[in-house]
């Protein structure tokens, strides 16, 4: 009797302590944050400056979860709003020793951009969105929804009784504002959510016990010491500046607020693939489309949640199982297979009855079937078995090739659930190539001057590129140059492997022997030499790009050596900028860049601090020239190094530094891939590899379509800090595909002009070249063979005769072509030319006529497929035609005799006069008609006394000339 009432009396209690969702200790640890300083609105702000905290588990209804894996994809859903409109932002941070400008937490984002769903991504506990979903006032964010998925699924635990310990959390500054949660159910192939679980609320931690709500924790580190209250900075968009440039507005003490959310309470069944879930404001309802944002509230206000980050993970009780899969990789080998093993394992043993999980590979760069074999499709683990090994079958061969790749994925799981389910496997390339040059398409050593292979596209500063000391010389040692040269070349991108070889030197420091300052003249001088392959289509004179540390190639803000600053395109068409740098600037995203649609740049890949004596590889105008590849500092310099003598920069004019011999090698024999790869040798040395072999057309690179040619030219630029930058000794090579430059196309005009009733008239045709005629080696000549022939209705005496006229000829050909061929050999830069066909006059009332101009026998050019026709050998010509409009009037006749009558004897006027004067004739003598007429009957005459007599009649007294015509 008493023992019943205390056991009541103990349930009575333990209800009263514990609330659904309430987690009671979050267990957390210290990472080194990444610094980031920079300035907004003239206030300094610095992120990064102490720890980022991580969430490793919790404490919930006195059992603990652990961490298995994350969302990776957070999408913030927005529809725009009285308030706001845009991408608003609004954080709040851990402050560093309370300092309000200094904050414990790397910024969530690379550049002075806020990202509130960066901030909410992952598992940094110390950063979070402020007023998430509020849609009034100036902390306004227009947020409808908020995403976190997993594209490869989640998988929930297979056995039913599991579910409520296995789900999400949910965090919240104070605990004091609501928020729903649901699972998504399923995506679609861009990763959208298309299908949701049931609406879950989450409660403020006062509200009624009986409701999920959040529990007010206390965080504990692995040397035991906690935290309860975080010191917050808040941060919102300044409403009056630019988006995404933020101002302080407060400072304070708070607690975070976790609530747990089983998969249980989210409606997921056991064993149930789902792929993540979704945070909504208090306002929305099952009344509205959960999948389309637009039906939701527009103007919702207070109580909008403010969830600090960690929120996109996946967690479990620690008794659940999890399995994982380790990355591999092998050399393939030339021949046969090997086996390339992958390491899967449990956290702990396997509980009774043992864990299953389904394995998928999928193709990368490595496709099944042709470079490896899959052996398995499942995996077992007995009860008390912690780990597995799988194996794929690699194919070897003698290809050579970039490291290649496969993932393998695990799903399915039974008794366990996935912490990380993917591996790649990675196939490494052992074969060699042979990157030379040997048998160089152009070459030049500049020991006679400049050729005409050569083209300046650019010459800003006051110094224009040209050959000293047998070397071309890019700049000379003077502040804020930019000059750009090209190679006179075409080059095809489809099947072709392009290698470029040149030396480099770069020495000499600035000629005004300033001042020494570190970090303004450079160590190595400034600014260095870029290598631009730009797509041919733009034509042979492309604006290069903007100067100094962008080094012609990139665009940027560039400030000037007098402290003025000026916005500069990159290189129109660039399709890839090889950047030698010295200063360090062509690798930092700090400079201005814009993408395409002029769009700061907030590439995490690109660093923001100088680093001299590096080389950087970058992409695209449509990708806005952003780093694909870079070194580090090298170890041996790409300039002479300045020197200090007594405070000055030292004279080294005349100590010339090489660099090295650069190779270049564009490998896109395979049109899926773009395969780069930068070498380098010193004197004396060996080629070594600088930059490995990557393709440039993996999504990563953000690389668009292929230019379908493309041109090479070399720039080069100054700022605060100079060099002369020199090349010398330029080899080209092509393999596979044979180089071709694209001749000139020439399309002509036809010609349609009234004839005239004397003299001649001009038909002048205008014959045009797609591009100017080029400069040709060896003397060759541009030109075409052309001739006059007559139509279906001319002759040879209806012109006479054709000429050329063109501005670039010294005098125009004056004779008869009729049925001739003549050759007209066309002066570089040519365009355009006229040819001229003189048509004679006349009279005579005759039908429209016309004639050929016809151009044949091109040497070093093409016809226009507009003027194209082929004459009876076969042979294409390009064909003009003239029209001869007759604009000679009808005369009405006096008298129209057609000698169609039957007879002529016996009756008076049977020869008719068929116009309307009725001057009928009377046949006389033995005149009669026959049938052999043409057109009718005919008049017959013996010509003895035959004739036919017409009486007088006014209309036959004739004063001026008169025209008889008979047939």
């Amino acid at each position: 009797m008493y023992l019943i009432k205390a056991l009541l009396l103990v349930s009575f209690f333990s209800t009263l302590l514990f609330s659904k969702g309430e987690v009671s200790k979050i267990y957390a640890h210290h990472e080194n944050a990444a610094d980031t300083t920079y300035t907004a609105n003239g206030k300094k702000h610095k992120w990064g400056k102490g720890k980022n905290l991580v969430i490793d588990g919790f404490e919930y209804n006195g059992k603990r979860y652990d961490y298995v894996s994350d969302s990776p994809i957070v999408k913030i859903r927005r529809v725009n709003n009285d308030a706001s409109s845009g991408e608003p932002c609004g954080l709040f941070a851990e402050r560093k020793n309370g300092d309000s400008y200094k904050l414990e937490p790397a910024f969530p984002q690379s550049s002075g951009n806020c990202d509130m769903a960066k901030a909410m991504a992952g598992r940094v506990i110390n950063v979070g969105a402020l007023d998430l979903f509020r849609n009034v006032g100036y902390t306004a964010k227009n947020v409808e929804r908020v995403d976190f998925i997993s594209p490869n699924g989640l998988y929930a635990p297979s056995q039913s009784s599991k579910l409520s310990e296995a789900g999400h959390v949910v965090t919240e500054k104070s605990g004091n504002n609501y928020l729903q949660i649901a699972a998504i159910l399923s995506i679609d192939a861009n990763n959208n959510p298309t299908s949701f679980g049931p609406l879950v609320m989450i409660h403020k931690n006062n509200d009624d016990s009986s409701n999920i709500r959040y529990g007010m924790t206390t965080i504990y580190l692995p040397d035991n010491s906690s935290i309860y209250h975080q010191q917050l900075g808040f941060y919102v968009d300044n409403t009056s500046g630019d988006q995404g440039e933020p101002w302080w507005i407060q400072n304070s003490n708070e607690a975070l607020g976790m609530a747990f959310v089983s998969l249980d309470d989210l409606g997921v069944n056991a064993g149930q693939k789902y792929y993540g879930f979704a945070y909504f404001g208090r306002d929305v309802t099952s009344a509205h489309t959960l999948t389309n944002i637009n039906t939701f509230p527009k103007n919702t206000g207070g109580d909008t949640a403010d969830p600090y980050g960690g929120v996109a993970s996946y967690f479990v009780t620690e008794e659940i199982a999890k399995v994982s899969i380790s990355d591999a990789s092998i050399e393939e080998g030339d021949s046969g297979t090997k086996k390339l093993y992958f390491e899967v394992t449990l956290d702990k043993p396997a509980p009774n009855g043992g864990v299953t999980v389904q394995v998928q590979p999928h193709n990368e760069s490595a496709n099944e079937g042709e470079d490896y074999t899959r052996h398995t499709s499942s995996i077992s683990f007995a009860q008390g078995e912690s780990t597995k090994q799988i194996y794929y079958l690699i194919n070897g061969d003698t290809d050579v090739e970039v490291d290649e790749t496969f993932k393998v994925e695990l799903h399915n799981p039974q008794n366990a659930v996935l912490a990380q389910s993917e591996a790649i496997g990675t196939i490494i390339n052992d074969d060699t190539e042979d990157n030379s040059c040997h048998v160089p398409l152009f070459e030049d050593n500049f020991n006679n001057g400049l050729s005409d292979s050569w083209r300046v596209l650019k010459a800003e500063g006051g110094y224009t590129p040209a050959v000293t000391n047998n070397r071309l010389r890019l700049t000379n040692r003077t502040h804020d140059l930019s000059t750009a040269s090209t190679i006179d070349y075409e080059f095809p991108t489809a099947n072709n492997k392009f290698i470029l070889e040149f030396d480099y030197y770069s020495y000499g420091g600035c000629s005004d022997n300033n001042n020494y300052v570190s970090g303004q003249a450079g160590k190595y001088g400034a600014d260095g030499l870029s290598i631009v392959l730009f797509d041919s289509s733009v034509g042979r004179e492309p604006k290069p790009g903007a100067s100094g540390g962008s080094l012609g190639y990139a665009n940027g803000y560039i400030e000037m050596h007098d402290g003025s600053h000026k916005q500069q395109a990159g290189f129109e068409k660039g399709w890839l900028g090889i950047g030698i740098d010295e200063f360090g600037c062509f690798k930092i995203n700090d400079e201005g860049r814009r993408d395409i649609d002029g769009n700061s740049l907030s590439n995490n890949d690109e660093p923001n601090n100088e680093q001299p004596n590096t080389i950087a590889i970058r992409g695209g105008e449509s990708t806005g020239y952003r780093l694909l590849e870079s070194t580090n500092t090298l170890s041996s310099p790409v300039a002479r190094q300045s020197v200090k003598d007594n405070g000055k920069l030292k004279d080294n004019a005349n100590n010339s530094f090489k660099s090295g011999q650069y190779r270049l090698v564009v490998d896109s024999l395979n049109d899926a891939n773009l395969y780069i790869t930068l070498e380098r040798k010193l004197d004396g040395g060996d080629w070594e590899v600088v930059i490995e072999k990557f393709d440039a057309m993996e999504s990563k690179y953000h690389q668009g379509a292929k230019p379908e040619k493309f041109r090479i030219a070399f720039s080069s630029g100054t700022g605060g800090g100079c060099n002369n930058h020199e090349i010398d000794n330029v080899r080209v090579c092509s393999k596979g595909e044979e180089y071709t430059e694209e001749p000139p196309k020439i399309s002509i005009n036809n010609v349609e002009k009234y004839e005239g009733n004397s003299g001649r008239t001009n038909f002048i045709f205008t014959a045009s070249l797609d591009k100017p005629v080029p400069q040709l080696s060896n003397d060759e000549e541009t030109g075409f063979w052309y001739t006059v022939t007559d139509g279906s209705d001319g002759n040879e005496s209806e012109y006479s005769g054709a000429y050329v006229v063109d501005s670039h000829l010294d005098d125009p050909q004056e004779q008869d072509v009729y049925g001739d061929a003549r050759w007209i050999e066309l002066p570089v830069g040519a365009t355009e030319f006229n040819i001229t066909v003189e048509v004679k006059g006349d009279t005579i009332i005759e039908p429209d006529e016309r004639f050929f101009l016809d151009l044949y026998a091109p040497s070093n050019l093409e016809w226009d497929a507009s003027c194209v026709t082929t004459d009876a050998n076969g042979d294409t010509q390009c064909r003009a035609e003239g029209i001869i409009l007759n604009d000679d009037e009808s005369i009405t006749p006096i008298a129209e005799y057609r000698f169609d009558e039957c007879r002529w004897i016996g009756a008076k006027g049977e020869v008719r006069d068929n116009s309307v004067n009725g001057l009928h004739g009377r046949a006389q003598g033995e005149a009669t008609t026959v049938t052999e007429g043409i057109i009718g009957r005919a008049g017959y005459f013996d010509g003895d006394q035959d004739y036919v007599e017409i009486a007088n009649s006014e209309q036959l007294q004739l004063t001026e000339n008169a025209t008889f015509a008979f047939w």
